[in-house]
């Protein structure tokens, strides 16, 4: 669901900011796919949000699209040998991501342990 004039301070760690003209909060690939059409019709720049810890917003509008997926999965795949793939969907938190490499005894991801 697009929304409009959706105040940008409640999606930023610092609480500050102006609105954004429209706003989607794409809880799935459906929902990614119509916002970025909503886009393209209206010729609409896009700013993709994530957690919100590592942006200042200006006071101002921001006159495009704000997209904050929130498409939370993660899948391990193991088609080639000796080779495994993970797959993580925008939304999915560093520290889960950690959690699950962990568990699988993966290594290579340490420096994100601090990251939101």
């Amino acid at each position: 669901m697009i929304l409009e004039h959706v105040p940008l301070k409640g999606h930023s760690h610092y609480a500050i900011g102006g609105v954004a003209r429209y706003f989607c909060h794409a809880d799935g690939i459906t929902a990614l796919f119509s916002a970025a059409r909503f886009a393209a019709e209206k010729s609409l720049p896009i700013f993709i949000l994530g957690g919100g810890t590592n942006v200042l917003f200006a006071d101002t509008m921001f006159p495009g699209l704000v997209v904050k997926p929130d498409i939370r999965f993660m899948g391990v795949s193991d088609a080639l040998p000796e080779t495994v793939a993970l797959s993580v969907g925008a939304g999915t938190s560093v520290h889960e991501l950690l959690e699950l490499c962990a568990e699988l005894g993966f290594s290579g991801l340490e420096w994100a342990g601090g990251l939101p």
